[in-house]
Protein backbone atom coordinates (compact mmCIF):
# COMPACT_ATOMS: atom_id res chain seq x y z
CA UNK A 1 0.00 0.00 0.00
CA UNK A 2 1.41 3.85 -0.96
CA UNK A 3 1.62 5.57 2.21
CA UNK A 4 2.22 9.50 1.81
CA UNK A 5 3.78 10.75 5.22
CA UNK A 6 2.14 14.42 5.41
CA UNK A 7 3.69 16.73 8.60
CA UNK A 8 2.60 19.97 9.94
CA UNK A 9 4.61 23.00 10.08
CA UNK A 10 7.19 23.56 12.83
CA UNK A 11 10.15 25.84 13.68
CA UNK A 12 13.11 24.40 14.96
CA UNK A 13 16.49 25.58 15.97
CA UNK A 14 18.97 22.66 14.06
CA UNK A 15 22.96 22.33 13.89
CA UNK A 16 24.27 21.06 10.67
CA UNK A 17 27.84 21.10 9.28
CA UNK A 18 27.60 22.35 5.95
CA UNK A 19 29.59 20.31 3.28
CA UNK A 20 32.54 22.70 1.61
CA UNK A 21 32.26 20.08 -1.49
CA UNK A 22 29.81 20.46 -4.52
CA UNK A 23 26.78 17.93 -4.45
CA UNK A 24 26.89 15.67 -7.33
CA UNK A 25 23.46 15.87 -9.26
CA UNK A 26 22.72 12.34 -9.96
CA UNK A 27 22.76 11.21 -6.42
CA UNK A 28 20.27 8.99 -5.53
CA UNK A 29 19.68 10.10 -1.90
CA UNK A 30 20.90 13.47 -0.38
CA UNK A 31 21.28 14.87 3.13
CA UNK A 32 20.08 17.47 4.41
CA UNK A 33 23.89 19.41 4.56
CA UNK A 34 24.67 19.15 1.22
CA UNK A 35 21.44 20.05 -0.67
CA UNK A 36 22.23 22.78 -3.13
CA UNK A 37 21.07 25.75 -3.44
CA UNK A 38 18.65 27.22 -5.90
CA UNK A 39 19.56 30.83 -5.82
CA UNK A 40 23.16 30.50 -5.84
CA UNK A 41 24.37 31.32 -9.42
CA UNK A 42 26.57 28.82 -9.58
CA UNK A 43 24.31 25.93 -7.86
CA UNK A 44 21.25 26.20 -10.25
CA UNK A 45 22.17 23.71 -12.29
CA UNK A 46 23.06 20.91 -9.51
CA UNK A 47 19.31 21.92 -8.73
CA UNK A 48 18.35 20.24 -12.39
CA UNK A 49 17.70 24.52 -13.05
CA UNK A 50 20.17 24.81 -16.28
CA UNK A 51 20.48 28.25 -17.76
CA UNK A 52 18.68 29.95 -15.03
CA UNK A 53 20.80 32.61 -12.67
CA UNK A 54 18.16 31.60 -9.79
CA UNK A 55 15.35 29.70 -9.01
CA UNK A 56 12.75 28.98 -6.11
CA UNK A 57 12.76 25.18 -6.86
CA UNK A 58 15.56 22.68 -6.14
CA UNK A 59 14.49 19.37 -8.02
CA UNK A 60 18.05 17.65 -8.74
CA UNK A 61 16.76 14.22 -9.97
CA UNK A 62 14.53 15.88 -12.10
CA UNK A 63 11.38 14.29 -10.46
CA UNK A 64 9.70 17.05 -12.44
CA UNK A 65 9.90 18.20 -15.80
CA UNK A 66 11.61 21.76 -16.24
CA UNK A 67 8.71 23.08 -17.74
CA UNK A 68 6.85 22.18 -14.46
CA UNK A 69 9.68 23.76 -12.41
CA UNK A 70 9.30 27.03 -14.47
CA UNK A 71 5.37 27.06 -13.40
CA UNK A 72 6.18 26.70 -10.09
CA UNK A 73 8.84 29.56 -10.33
CA UNK A 74 6.07 31.73 -11.96
CA UNK A 75 3.51 31.12 -9.49
CA UNK A 76 6.18 31.64 -6.38
CA UNK A 77 6.76 34.70 -7.75
CA UNK A 78 3.30 35.58 -8.58
CA UNK A 79 3.39 35.24 -4.31
CA UNK A 80 6.40 37.02 -3.74
CA UNK A 81 5.10 40.07 -5.61
CA UNK A 82 1.61 39.89 -4.83
CA UNK A 83 1.35 39.79 -0.95
CA UNK A 84 2.18 42.09 1.16
CA UNK A 85 5.42 42.89 3.13
CA UNK A 86 4.89 41.16 6.49
CA UNK A 87 8.47 42.78 8.03
CA UNK A 88 9.34 45.81 10.09
CA UNK A 89 7.54 49.13 8.42
CA UNK A 90 11.64 49.84 7.93
CA UNK A 91 12.43 46.51 6.14
CA UNK A 92 9.48 46.44 4.10
CA UNK A 93 10.58 50.38 2.81
CA UNK A 94 14.06 49.02 1.20
CA UNK A 95 11.84 45.52 -0.27
CA UNK A 96 7.92 45.24 -0.68
CA UNK A 97 8.18 42.21 -1.94
CA UNK A 98 6.03 39.68 0.34
CA UNK A 99 5.90 35.70 1.31
CA UNK A 100 9.14 33.46 -0.29
CA UNK A 101 7.94 29.94 -0.92
CA UNK A 102 10.42 27.49 -2.04
CA UNK A 103 11.02 24.01 -3.22
CA UNK A 104 12.93 21.46 -2.56
CA UNK A 105 12.48 17.55 -4.13
CA UNK A 106 14.62 14.68 -3.45
CA UNK A 107 14.57 10.74 -4.61
CA UNK A 108 15.63 9.95 -1.36
CA UNK A 109 16.65 10.97 2.30
CA UNK A 110 20.17 10.22 3.28
CA UNK A 111 19.79 9.04 6.74
CA UNK A 112 22.62 9.40 9.34
CA UNK A 113 24.33 5.74 9.69
CA UNK A 114 22.71 3.28 11.77
CA UNK A 115 19.43 4.84 11.88
CA UNK A 116 16.05 3.19 12.31
CA UNK A 117 14.24 2.49 8.70
CA UNK A 118 10.78 3.09 9.86
CA UNK A 119 7.84 5.38 9.52
CA UNK A 120 8.77 7.75 12.60
CA UNK A 121 12.58 8.20 11.04
CA UNK A 122 11.37 8.91 7.97
CA UNK A 123 9.38 11.88 9.21
CA UNK A 124 11.83 13.14 11.78
CA UNK A 125 14.66 12.88 8.66
CA UNK A 126 11.70 14.92 6.59
CA UNK A 127 11.21 17.56 9.07
CA UNK A 128 14.84 17.70 10.11
CA UNK A 129 15.69 18.22 6.41
CA UNK A 130 12.77 21.25 5.39
CA UNK A 131 13.88 22.62 8.49
CA UNK A 132 17.83 23.06 7.74
CA UNK A 133 17.29 24.52 4.58
CA UNK A 134 14.23 26.52 5.85
CA UNK A 135 16.71 28.11 9.08
CA UNK A 136 19.96 27.73 8.08
CA UNK A 137 20.88 26.67 4.61
CA UNK A 138 18.60 28.12 2.24
CA UNK A 139 17.01 31.30 4.66
CA UNK A 140 15.34 33.33 2.24
CA UNK A 141 13.34 34.97 4.14
CA UNK A 142 14.48 38.71 5.83
CA UNK A 143 11.98 38.58 8.74
CA UNK A 144 10.91 34.72 9.11
CA UNK A 145 8.52 35.12 6.30
CA UNK A 146 9.91 32.14 4.04
CA UNK A 147 8.55 28.74 3.30
CA UNK A 148 10.13 25.27 2.56
CA UNK A 149 7.68 22.61 0.79
CA UNK A 150 10.05 19.37 1.08
CA UNK A 151 9.05 16.08 -1.12
CA UNK A 152 10.92 12.80 -0.88
CA UNK A 153 10.07 11.00 -3.57
CA UNK A 154 11.22 7.27 -2.38
CA UNK A 155 10.38 7.78 1.24
CA UNK A 156 6.96 9.37 0.70
CA UNK A 157 6.97 12.25 2.78
CA UNK A 158 6.08 15.66 2.57
CA UNK A 159 7.38 18.49 4.74
CA UNK A 160 6.42 22.18 5.07
CA UNK A 161 8.73 24.43 6.90
CA UNK A 162 7.44 27.81 7.91
CA UNK A 163 9.06 30.86 9.27
CA UNK A 164 8.21 32.61 12.42
CA UNK A 165 6.53 35.18 11.11
CA UNK A 166 4.60 33.31 8.12
CA UNK A 167 3.28 30.97 11.16
CA UNK A 168 1.19 34.07 12.32
CA UNK A 169 -0.63 33.48 9.05
CA UNK A 170 -0.13 30.05 7.57
CA UNK A 171 -0.43 27.72 11.06
CA UNK A 172 -0.12 24.35 11.38
CA UNK A 173 -4.14 23.64 10.94
CA UNK A 174 -3.81 25.66 7.39
CA UNK A 175 -1.32 23.69 6.41
CA UNK A 176 -2.58 20.51 6.94
CA UNK A 177 -5.90 21.10 5.46
CA UNK A 178 -4.44 22.38 2.27
CA UNK A 179 -1.98 19.37 1.86
CA UNK A 180 -4.60 16.98 2.57
CA UNK A 181 -6.24 18.40 -0.50
CA UNK A 182 -3.64 17.83 -2.23
CA UNK A 183 -3.01 14.63 -0.94
CA UNK A 184 -4.19 12.07 -4.01
CA UNK A 185 -1.43 14.06 -6.68
CA UNK A 186 1.23 12.38 -4.16
CA UNK A 187 -0.58 8.66 -4.20
CA UNK A 188 -0.27 6.08 -6.37
CA UNK A 189 -0.92 7.69 -9.81
CA UNK A 190 0.96 10.95 -9.14
CA UNK A 191 1.19 13.87 -10.27
CA UNK A 192 3.71 15.84 -7.95
CA UNK A 193 3.74 19.41 -10.13
CA UNK A 194 -0.26 19.75 -9.78
CA UNK A 195 -0.04 18.61 -6.31
CA UNK A 196 2.88 21.63 -5.72
CA UNK A 197 0.83 23.83 -7.69
CA UNK A 198 -2.06 23.58 -5.40
CA UNK A 199 -0.11 23.91 -2.69
CA UNK A 200 1.63 26.65 -3.27
CA UNK A 201 -1.50 28.52 -4.71
CA UNK A 202 -3.45 27.54 -0.75
CA UNK A 203 -0.83 29.30 0.90
CA UNK A 204 -0.75 32.35 -1.68
CA UNK A 205 -4.93 32.46 -0.99
CA UNK A 206 -4.64 32.53 2.99
CA UNK A 207 -1.30 35.20 2.34
CA UNK A 208 -3.67 37.36 0.66
CA UNK A 209 -6.92 36.47 2.75
CA UNK A 210 -8.90 34.31 -0.23
CA UNK A 211 -8.69 30.86 1.41
CA UNK A 212 -11.57 29.55 3.34
CA UNK A 213 -10.69 26.97 6.27
CA UNK A 214 -13.95 24.52 6.11
CA UNK A 215 -12.14 23.69 10.04
CA UNK A 216 -11.56 27.12 11.00
CA UNK A 217 -14.39 29.10 9.32
CA UNK A 218 -12.21 31.21 7.91
CA UNK A 219 -8.55 32.29 6.92
CA UNK A 220 -5.71 32.20 8.82
CA UNK A 221 -3.96 33.94 12.44
CA UNK A 222 -1.86 32.90 14.82
CA UNK A 223 -3.52 30.15 16.79
CA UNK A 224 -4.56 31.23 20.61
CA UNK A 225 -2.20 31.58 22.83
CA UNK A 226 0.85 31.53 20.26
CA UNK A 227 3.75 33.77 21.27
CA UNK A 228 4.47 35.94 18.22
CA UNK A 229 7.83 38.21 19.62
CA UNK A 230 10.43 37.21 20.56
CA UNK A 231 11.91 34.64 23.12
CA UNK A 232 11.28 30.68 23.07
CA UNK A 233 8.16 29.74 21.16
CA UNK A 234 6.10 26.51 21.64
CA UNK A 235 4.67 25.46 18.34
CA UNK A 236 2.54 22.12 17.93
CA UNK A 237 2.57 20.16 14.43
CA UNK A 238 0.69 17.23 13.34
CA UNK A 239 2.04 14.73 11.35
CA UNK A 240 -0.26 12.66 8.82
CA UNK A 241 -0.09 9.24 7.84
CA UNK A 242 -2.56 8.79 4.86
CA UNK A 243 -3.92 5.53 3.67
CA UNK A 244 -6.80 4.62 1.54
CA UNK A 245 -8.76 3.87 4.99
CA UNK A 246 -8.07 6.40 7.88
CA UNK A 247 -5.36 9.00 8.72
CA UNK A 248 -3.45 8.85 12.16
CA UNK A 249 -2.62 11.84 14.13
CA UNK A 250 0.84 12.27 15.71
CA UNK A 251 1.58 15.24 17.82
CA UNK A 252 4.84 16.54 18.74
CA UNK A 253 5.64 19.75 21.09
CA UNK A 254 8.48 21.73 19.63
CA UNK A 255 10.33 25.06 21.11
CA UNK A 256 12.73 27.32 18.97
CA UNK A 257 14.99 30.37 20.37
CA UNK A 258 15.86 33.38 17.94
Amino acid sequence: MNHLLIVGAFLAVCMSTLAQDSPKKDKEAWHRSEFPRPQMRNETRLCGRRNKASSWVCDPANIISYEEANQLDVLIGQTRNGTKCPCSEWECIRNKLGYTISVALVPAIETDKDADDDVHTRLNDGKLFASILEIRRWNYGRCEEDIVIFYSLNDNVLYTSVGGTAFKVLNHNLITEITMEASNYFGPNRDIARGLRHIISGYRNVFLGRYYSTKQGGGGGPRSGQQTAGGAQAIQSQTFMITSLAAVTLTALLYTQH
